[in-house]
């Protein structure tokens, strides 16, 4: 009842007491003509239709409109939007929601030098709205030169001290639907010198996977699922067996020597979900609202490879607006991470065990006061 009329009256009762009454005059109920989408130059228009809760014909309701905006600002594709109601009759009215886009693409390069690790440098692109269709591309090659020897000589074609590529597509709504398909290829090369990699030995990693995903309606709108399956393989090389050994003992008699360098080899196919309920006001600055995650991976087992491990990771988030722009936030995150194979005969890799120490980015859980991923297994 968009055009309804409420008029108090009071009426004294006593000197300190009196009634208050709310006249109420509801008259038609207000339904909605046409939804009407501007200032989207790239963006096509069914990639912000379909996440509008109203449409013509429908009686209007304020919090379908609300709901709309909330959405529309979680893709993080506007710098504004501005939902605004306008009458057509008395019974009938428009919406127009006005957009403000933001940059449709991000192009980066990056270059640094230290004493300790040399030179540093890469770059990459990503465009989260390709072309306007709501998809998402990203590229990424980062590369660092280190000045210190590494344990594997480098007149052989061995890992390099740092090198990272990844190449990811997401189609977050497929035909229009609430189904989510993705694809994504990455390859690593760490060397012991690295800033953040600290063990005595180079590793070649190699993964690639494909994503499924849904948002769901049920416990309610905020929940989505996605599910991934994929595979990697890892290439430990050193200069000396015992370094090997002495880190996966369980496989040590896979060590295999090649051309003076002893290389062991795991791999795994693996299987993970991810449950997200997500009811934030904003991506970017949120003032108010919870994000609630479950990681879960199964790698190894029945799938094969000797990477043989279960993994179930929960993180809450919790924000408050204290006053005006002025936000706190609670960040409340657990987990879990058990072999599956009993005969002894696998491994649960470095990178999938719990870390603390340093800034959190690489890899591991920040923690003031340490060095990086110095707080869990050495």
């Amino acid at each position: 009842y968009l055009f309804s009329q409420i008029n108090p009256s009071i009426i004294p009762i006593s000197d300190n007491l009196l009634d208050i009454h709310f006249n109420i005059i509801e008259k038609s109920l207000v339904r909605v003509n046409k939804i009407i989408i501007q200032g989207n130059d790239t963006t096509k228009e069914n990639v912000i239709r379909r996440d509008i809760d109203i449409f013509p014909n429908e009686i209007f309701s304020q919090s379908a409109v609300m709901d709309s905006y909330r959405k529309l600002a979680m893709l993080n594709y506007f710098e504004s939007i501005f939902p605004e109601i306008k009458p057509i009759n008395d019974e009938q009215v428009d919406i127009i929601f006005e957009v403000t886009e933001k940059g449709s693409g991000q192009l980066n390069f990056s270059a640094g030098y230290s004493g300790l690790y040399g030179f540093t440098g890469g770059g990459g692109f990503v465009f989260p709205n390709l072309l306007g269709t709501g998809q998402n591309l990203s590229l990424n090659y980062q590369r660092g030169i280190s000045n210190q020897q590494s344990v594997v000589p480098q007149e052989q074609n061995s890992a390099k001290p740092n090198q990272t590529f990844s190449i990811a597509y997401t189609e977050p709504r497929l035909f229009d639907t609430s189904n989510l398909v993705g694809i994504s290829l990455s390859y690593q090369e760490q060397g012991q010198n690295s800033s953040y990699y600290t063990l005595p030995f180079d590793r070649k990693t190699l993964s690639g996977g494909i994503k499924l995903g849904r948002k769901f309606k049920w416990p309610d709108k905020f929940f989505q699922g996605t599910w991934s399956f994929g595979g990697i393989k890892r290439d430990y090389i050193s200069s000396d067996s015992l370094g090997l050994a002495s880190y996966y003992s369980s496989i040590a008699d896979e060590i295999k020597l090649k051309n003076n360098q002893y290389i062991l080899t795991t791999s795994g196919l693996r299987i993970s979900q991810t449950i997200k309920r997500d009811e934030r006001d904003n991506i970017e600055f949120p003032t108010q609202g919870s994000t609630f995650i479950w990681n879960s991976t199964f790698s190894g087992g029945f799938l094969g490879g000797n990477e043989d491990y279960y993994k179930n990771e929960y993180t809450f988030k919790w924000y408050n607006e204290i006053i005006d722009k002025f936000v706190i936030h609670q960040n409340f995150k657990f987990g879990v991470l058990n072999s599956i194979n009993s005969s002894g005969n696998s491994i649960i890799p470095y990178g999938a065990k719990f870390k603390m120490g340093g800034t959190g980015l690489s890899g591991g859980e920040m923690l003031r006061g340490y060095g990086e991923n110095m707080v869990g297994p050495m």
